[in-house]
């Protein structure tokens, strides 16, 4: 067994990528608080149900999008629902 790993190999190289309006993008793995962040506060909107504010849901969604890719927010604003929801799930 080695003695010495290198974690920055793990951080440095993209695991994932998806392609918008004909670009590549990136996909840097979710760091540990932010993913502890965002179970959290999924956990608070399924307590809340119905009561949940829709804008809370995207800006978590843009959120989450936001730690992993490097995109223009112009670039992610004009992503329609079902952009943003099936790209909040690849990242995770």
């Amino acid at each position: 067994m080695s003695k010495f790993i290198n974690l920055d190999e793990f951080t440095t190289k993209a695991q994932k990528q998806f392609q918008y309006e004909g670009k590549t993008y990136d996909i840097r793995p979710l760091g540990v608080g932010a993913y502890i962040e965002i179970l959290n506060k999924r956990q608070k909107f399924e307590e809340l149900g119905e009561d949940v504010n829709p804008s809370d849901i995207y800006e978590l969604t843009v959120s989450t999008i936001k730690q992993c890719v490097d995109m223009p927010d112009e670039d992610i604003e004009k992503m329609t629902i079902p952009h943003l929801m099936a790209l909040a799930k690849f990242v995770q």
